[in-house]
């Protein structure tokens, strides 16, 4: 199974980040800025999620080792 196969939730890194070679320096700041946005927000929805799943499955404990990693 591939690591990118939408059964299993997880998306893959093509995905995420368009791996295309730009056609100019207009479309390769836009696709820069577009892969930085998302690579963004993917980290901020980490830091929020990875403690409240702990917090869930193993109270206080999961909340601190959610923070922790």
């Amino acid at each position: 199974m591939d690591a990118g196969d939408p059964s299993r939730g997880t998306p893959s890194l093509q995905d995420i980040f368009s791996l295309r070679r730009p056609k100019d320096f207009k479309a390769g700041l836009s696709s820069g800025a577009k892969s930085f946005g998302k690579g963004l927000v993917g980290g901020i929805v980490g830091l929020i999620a990875a403690p409240v799943v702990g917090a869930t499955q193993d109270g206080f404990v999961g909340f601190a080792k959610g923070v922790a990693t």
